[in-house]
């Protein structure tokens, strides 16, 4: 992959008028978007094999989406994050399924994880601090999710007798992977 992306920013910087910074930048940017696709397309790959695409693909993205506004635990190895994200990702699938959860335990669980989030808020990571204007951004963001997720549920018991799984799901794990970091410090 590095062979790769250092083509790609040679190509881009065909002119040399990047400087050395810029180039490093350039590259740590590629790596981690190609890391991250390669890390989607396994993941959703493996879960149409096992059946659960459908289900993969909307767990991926509710969780995604408060991932990238909450923060929290981050794995140091392309493999950690691979084997943890797509366990949860496709046994969170499958679990789905054969979840028959009251309703009362569920908007139960979603005040708890809500009141988390509002408590502790985004974290950032060694890797990836929140400034005070991107930690107001991300929490107002986050809240919102959270709460739109909590409404679908809501409606979605109310109209159909259905309670949409996934999106608790996505919730409850990012609040365990919130969890480990305290309040004291947004990194």
């Amino acid at each position: 992959m590095e062979r790769i992306v250092n083509s790609v920013v040679a190509y881009m910087d065909a002119n040399g008028e990047w400087s050395e910074l810029e180039k490093m930048k350039m590259r740590l940017g590629f790596q981690v978007l190609f890391h991250n696709v390669w890390m989607v397309a396994v993941i959703l790959s493996v879960g149409g094999l096992m059946g659960v695409l459908k289900e993969a693909v909307l767990l991926f993205l509710a969780f995604g989406l408060l991932k990238i506004n909450m923060g929290g635990l981050h794995f140091q190895t392309s493999l950690a994050c691979l084997l943890s994200t797509g366990t949860f990702v496709i046994g969170g699938s499958f679990l789905s399924r054969h979840m028959e959860i009251p309703f009362w335990i569920v908007a139960g669980l979603y005040v708890v994880c809500i009141v988390v989030f509002a408590v502790l808020g985004p974290q950032g990571t060694k890797n990836n601090p929140l400034s005070e204007e991107s930690y107001q951004k991300a929490r107002r963001n986050s809240m919102v999710l959270s709460i739109g997720y909590f409404i679908i549920t809501v409606a979605s018991y109310v109209m159909l007798e259905k309670i949409p799984y996934l999106l608790l799901i996505a919730i409850v794990f990012e609040v365990v992977t919130l969890l480990p970091y305290k309040k004291t410090s947004r990194i």
